[in-house]
Parts: C-alpha cells; sequence; structure tokens
C-alpha cells in the first residue's frame, strides 16, 4: 500500500531478570523502526458503544470525543460511528476533515444525549461497517481504530459466544489491512473479553479510561507512532519474546508492522526475517529496565497474575498500589495506574496502603456496639418527596444515622438503609409536620466501592486504632463528634485463602441462618393469631393527634407514607447481573417449624407478659440476631468472590437453561449452575446464574 521503507534495528543491550519468584530470564533489547519515505494521511475512526449499560457513563463518552477532536489537526480525517441495535449503526461523522471543532463537538454531544441507550449491543456489526469503509479508500492513509466500549455485549439474533467470535474475526480483518487499533474499556468492563479482543491487533493494546488526562496521553502516543510508521511487514522467528507497546508475551513467529517499538526476546537473541541480530552489550539503561517492568506487570495484571506482578514492581513506586492483590473488580484501578506510569517518564506517586480492607474495616464498625454510623449527605440539592398534595423536605443536616447495614443474599452489593429526617408541608396550607423518611445508599455495588468516605460515631477503643492507621486525623469535630474515615487508601478486600474448616462453619452459620428465617416466620404467624384475641397496650396516643398525622401523610410512629407514588421511567434499559445463590438443601423445615412453634407458644404460656407484647419483642430480637449472621455470611461471600477464592469445594455441579419472560421484562438467564457438597450431615446448596435484562 505505502512506498518501501527502511527497516533498523538497534540492539539495547540484555540482561538476566528475575520476572517471577520462580522464573529467571535472560533478555535481549531490541527497538525495531524504520526510516520512512513519506507521510501519509492520518484517519481517525472512534467507534462509540451507545447501548444502555453506557448510559451512566455518558459525560465520559463526551470527553473522549471532545479530547478526539481537539487533538487532530485540520489535516487529519475523522470518522466516529456510534453503534448499539443490530445494523442500526451511525455515523456521525464519516471520514472528514475537521474545521471549526467546537462546533463539531456540542452538536455530537447532542447527538450522543439523543441516541445512546439501545437496548442491544452488536459491536461486530460495528466492525462490519467500519471494515467496508476503509476497505473503499483508494487514499493512501495511516488509520487509527479505537473502540470505546464496556465489551459487555447483547445481541439479539444469536449468542454472545457467536458475537464475540465475530468480533474477533473482523478484528483480524481490520489487523490484516493494517489498522492499529487500540480498545478502551469503559465503566465495569468486561475484561476478559476487551483483553483478548486486543490480541488480535498488531500495534495496538486494551486501556482502561481512567480520566481525561491519561486518555490525553494515551492518544498523543497513538498518533506519533502512527505518524512515524509505514506499512510494511517483517517476520519474527523467535519463539519466546514480548513486545513492549502491545504488552504481549508471544510464544510463535508473527509478522509486525514496522512501527517503532521495542522488543524483548527472552534466552536468544532476535531473529528478524534471515538474520540474527546479536547483543551490542552486557547491559541496559534503568530507563529501559523500568519501561519493561512496568509493561511486563500491565501484562502480568491482565492476565490476572497479581502475585507474579507484585514481585516484577516491588523495587518501584507502583509496589504498593498490588503488593497486597486487588479483587477482580479493582484490577481496572492498577492497570489504569501502571498504565498512565508507562506514558509518564516521571515514577508514579502513589500513597502508601493500608493493610486493613474496607470489608475488615466495615466488619469491625458493625461488631462494635457503642459505634454509630452516619450518611454523609453531598447532595446540591435538598432531599425532597412530592405526592402532590404533601412534601417531604429533608432538615439541612450533613449527616443522617444509618440504621441498618444490609449485604445482599445474592449480589455483590452492600447498602445502608438512612434515616432521614425533615417535615412534612401541606402544599395548600403551608403548614408543617415533623416526620422521616429512609432512603437506600449503596455502599458497595455489583463489587465496586461507591462511597469514599465513610462518616461515624466511634467508640474510644476504635477510634484510637483508627488514628493510629491514619484513616482518620487526632482532631475529633466536637460539634458534630462525627469522624469521617479515608477509605480511598483502602482496598476493597484481600486475597486470601480461606482456611480449612471455613466451608465447615459456613455450613453451620447458614443452617442457623434457616433456623432464624423460620423463627420469624413463626412468630409473624402466632402474631397475627393473637391480634383478635389479645390487644397490645402500647402508649396511648390521641385520636385527634392520629387524625392530624393523617392529613400530613404521617404514621403514628413518624414515618411520612406519600399517598401517590413517582411513575417508572418509560425509558428501555438493559443491563446484565450476575447472582449467586446458598441455600441448604436438606434443612427440615416442616420438623423445625412444629418445633419452633410448640416452644414459643410454651414461653408465652409460662410468661406474665402480655402476648401480644413478648411475641413482638421475640419477633425484633431475632431480626436483629437474622441480620447479624446474614451480614457474616454473606459479607465473607461477597469477598470470597471477589478475590475469586472458594469457599467451598463442590462434590458435584450440573447445569439447566433458564429462560423466563414477564409482562414487562424480558429475562434470560441462560444456564444456571447449581453446585452441592455435604458438609457432616447438612448439604449446601449453591444456584449461580447470569441474567440479561431489558425493561
Amino acid at each position: 500500500m505505502n512506498k518501501e521503507v527502511q527497516i533498523s534495528v538497534q540492539s539495547l543491550g540484555r540482561k538476566q531478570l528475575r520476572l517471577t519468584p520462580q522464573l529467571t530470564r535472560t533478555c535481549y533489547f531490541y527497538k525495531i523502526g524504520n526510516h520512512q519515505t513519506r507521510n501519509n494521511l492520518l484517519h481517525t475512526v472512534l467507534l462509540i458503544d451507545g447501548s444502555a449499560s453506557m448510559l451512566p457513563y455518558l459525560e465520559d463518552l463526551k470527553q473522549i470525543v471532545h479530547e478526539t477532536i481537539h487533538q487532530l489537526n485540520v489535516s487529519h480525517k475523522l470518522s466516529i460511528l456510534l453503534f448499539g441495535n443490530e445494523f442500526e449503526d451511525d455515523w456521525l461523522v464519516n471520514q472528514e476533515f475537521i474545521i471549526d471543532k467546537d462546533l463539531l463537538t456540542e452538536e455530537l454531544h447532542k447527538r450522543l444525549e439523543e441516541r445512546c441507550g439501545d437496548e442491544w449491543t452488536v459491536l461486530s456489526s460495528a466492525l462490519e461497517t467500519t471494515f467496508a469503509m476503509l476497505t473503499k479508500q483508494k487514499d493512501k492513509e495511516e488509520i487509527q481504530l479505537i473502540v470505546v466500549t464496556d465489551g459487555h455485549l447483547y445481541p439479539s439474533s444469536h449468542s454472545i459466544v457467536v458475537e464475540q467470535s465475530r468480533c474477533y474475526g473482523w478484528m483480524l480483518d481490520l489487523a490484516k489491512q493494517h489498522v492499529m487499533t487500540h480498545i478502551v474499556g469503559i465503566g465495569t468492563y468486561n475484561l476478559n473479553f476487551l483483553t483478548w479482543l486486543a490480541t488480535t491487533s498488531r500495534t495496538g493494546d486494551f486501556y482502561p479510561y481512567q480520566n481525561l488526562k491519561t486518555y490525553r496521553t494515551h492518544f498523543k502516543q497513538w498518533k506519533s507512532s502512527l505518524k512515524k510508521g509505514a506499512h510494511q511487514e517483517i517476520c519474527l522467528f523467535n519463539k519466546d519474546y514480548f513486545l513492549m507497546a502491545q504488552t504481549l508475551h508471544l510464544h510463535q513467529p508473527k509478522q509486525l508492522l514496522t512501527l517503532p517499538q521495542l522488543v524483548v526476546t527472552f534466552d536468544e537473541t532476535l531473529k528478524l526475517e534471515q538474520q540474527e541480530v546479536p547483543a551490542s552489550a552486557d547491559e541496559v539503561s534503568k530507563e529501559i529496565e523500568q519501561h519493561f517492568k512496568l509493561a511486563y506487570g500491565y501484562y502480568l495484571i491482565k492476565q490476572r497474575q497479581i502475585d507474579d506482578a507484585s514481585f516484577l514492581l516491588q523495587e518501584t513506586e507502583l509496589f504498593p498500589i498490588i503488593h497486597q492483590g486487588y479483587s477482580i473488580n479493582e484490577i481496572s484501578r492498577s492497570l489504569a495506574a501502571i498504565n498512565q506510569a508507562r506514558y509518564t517518564r516521571q515514577a508514579l506517586r502513589v500513597q502508601s496502603f493500608i493493610p486493613l480492607s474496607v470489608f475488615e474495616l466495615i466488619q469491625m464498625i458493625l461488631d462494635d456496639s457503642f459505634s454509630q454510623l452516619y450518611y454523609k449527605n453531598e447532595a446540591r440539592f435538598p432531599i425532597k418527596q412530592d405526592d402532590g398534595r404533601v412534601t417531604f423536605t429533608a432538615h439541612d443536616k450533613l449527616y443522617f444515622p444509618i440504621i441498618q447495614v444490609r449485604a445482599s443474599t445474592t449480589k455483590q452489593n452492600v447498602t445502608f438503609t438512612v434515616k432521614v429526617e425533615g417535615v412534612a408541608k401541606q402544599n395548600q396550607t403551608d403548614l408543617k409536620l415533623d416526620c422521616y423518611i429512609f432512603r437506600q445508599y449503596f455502599f458497595i455495588e455489583g463489587g465496586n466501592l461507591k462511597l469514599q468516605t465513610l462518616a461515624c460515631r466511634l467508640s474510644p477503643t476504635l477510634r484510637k486504632r483508627f488514628v493510629a492507621l491514619k484513616l482518620i486525623s487526632g482532631q475529633l469535630n466536637h460539634e458534630s463528634e462525627i469522624d469521617l474515615i479515608d477509605l480511598s487508601r483502602l482496598k476493597l478486600t484481600h486475597f486470601q485463602c480461606f482456611s480449612s474448616d471455613i466451608s465447615q462453619m459456613m455450613a453451620q452459620q447458614l443452617y442457623e441462618l434457616e433456623q432464624l428465617t423460620l423463627r420469624q416466620q413463626v412468630l409473624k404467624t402466632l402474631i397475627s393469631t393473637n391480634q383478635s384475641t389479645f390487644r397490645l397496650d402500647k402508649h396511648q396516643i390521641d385520636e385527634s393527634i392520629n387524625r392530624i398525622r393523617s392529613q400530613y401523610h404521617v404514621s403514628p410512629s413518624g414515618l411520612f407514607i406519600p399517598r401517590v407514588k413517582s411513575n417508572a421511567l418509560a425509558k428501555r434499559d438493559a443491563y446484565d447481573e450476575s447472582f449467586t445463590k446458598w441455600s441448604i438443601e436438606n434443612f427440615p423445615k416442616q420438623s423445625e417449624w412444629q418445633r419452633l412453634y410448640e416452644n414459643i407458644q410454651q414461653q408465652v404460656l409460662m410468661s406474665q407478659e402480655n402476648p401480644l407484647q413478648l411475641l413482638y419483642t421475640r419477633l425484633n430480637e431475632t431480626k436483629k440476631q437474622r441480620l447479624i449472621l446474614q451480614n457474616k455470611i454473606y459479607l465473607l461471600r461477597i469477598q470470597s468472590q471477589l478475590c475469586g477464592q472458594p469457599i467451598f469445594y463442590w462434590d458435584e455441579v450440573y447445569e439447566r437453561e433458564v429462560k423466563k419472560q414477564g409482562q414487562h421484562t424480558y429475562l434470560t438467564t441462560g444456564k444456571m449452575l447449581t453446585s452441592k457438597q455435604k458438609i457432616g450431615e447438612i448439604v449446601v446448596c449453591e444456584n449461580k446464574y447470569y441474567i440479561h435484562s431489558t425493561t
């Protein structure tokens, strides 16, 4: 396609390096480049995922579009394709030279706001459309393709596996046309698929989107490499080598473009075409060695070889980021940090991390009966709730008490239930009444930490420990007596190997949880049957006060209960989630029910207390015990999933197809995996399934 270029190969020396605790290799460093005869036209093609799962990251997409446009010269061509539903790809810009950057940016931002939110995600269709456009070009162009996506594919006419295979095929075709491809991961991306897809490119790589500054740095590097490139291929005949620009460790000969790049061969010199290139020196510069460690550490983290990456980077300033190993959902942070360091000349400065994890910290606070959690209200607008006749407005407070922490039984979520105090105001009279509402906020959602600080009133013992760990300052806010714990220096969880008896302990706790759940049901049944016979002597409230409260839609306890609930958004959405449910398969529910029923009945008969009062007391005690035990079980289960270390070792695993269609929602869970393990006399069962939902 282009004029012939003269290939240049430069030896940078060799050095014996210990790559992992078990592996030491002699590394030969080379720089392969070319002497270019002409500069071709630069054409940037930007593929943007416009599906529903990208809506939370719309502002990031706008920033990427803005930065891409403003990094191009008037002599550079730009194409932008928005993809989502199959064969509904939209060329926002098609092979245009940029004249008015600000005007184009404003127009594209409007188009993104209007178009983002497609029900399906079909990347293969966009790659096919791009390939067809590029192969029709007659001009000599240097092409860089940037794919911005979270990698969660939702095809409507075929399976996800088929869709991923089609994407792989089109990426290979684009590579044959000398298209430099970069995959940019957004949000909670599918790391496995995106890194796998990036390996099809001869020059590009996978890049986690961190912020606008790092994207700008990457884009400048990509553009610089492309401008120096030329479409001539050379073949490396080595069987063990590492491409630093693409962070690829290869074990077979490969055709490469003669772009300027660094190649490291292991235990043998470079074999280029029919020529063997000897090493020029027995040492390499510290700068090259550091650059190699960063690139190879990045490769190891993509492979989830956390311990090996930690070992390789132990003498760098990046070591604190990964030396204890991130959870699976936190790998993107270390990828982003190391990737940023690869594009900067100065070493990255990072904070030292605390051995304590977020999960350990929250469990310590929950176990301390003298500590109280608070939710810091950082909203720009006051909390309001309006049902047409009455409006609730929260007090102008910075902190509201958290009355409950709950770990999800099936997802990787931890939520806070917050008691928000305020007033109910009649819209016609403007008269007000004190009351409160409950709000739920995510502390951890989908395995990702949602809060950077945690407000709490700590016991003296716990506060002293957190001050020593420098999680909080030694100065207490005496006005509120509330401390702010800095969570940014904590890992969400640590990689850990659970003890051999953990499965036995968990099985026993799951059995106890079933008992408490059943006890709660029995108590509710007894309360229901006794209400007509016994009357609960609660504190009497004047009937006139109750009538006044009802006018404000406030219950006797002070809870604001709106008469009209807001309608759900009509916009269609799509998401995928994984669910993991634990249970006891052989729990004797019927006999246990009878035992609990008779036991509680006997307690009621023998007590001098009002039967209803006694039952309500026992019910509240049971609810508290159940929540404490449930949190202990499922906080540990979430940690186990995040760090990829199992608690149970299943005796049998089988799968079945599950498909469900509702009135307003279409759900496809695909294959449900059911696993079982017998521990003593208890049979623990796990149902794991994945759900794709469009609403």
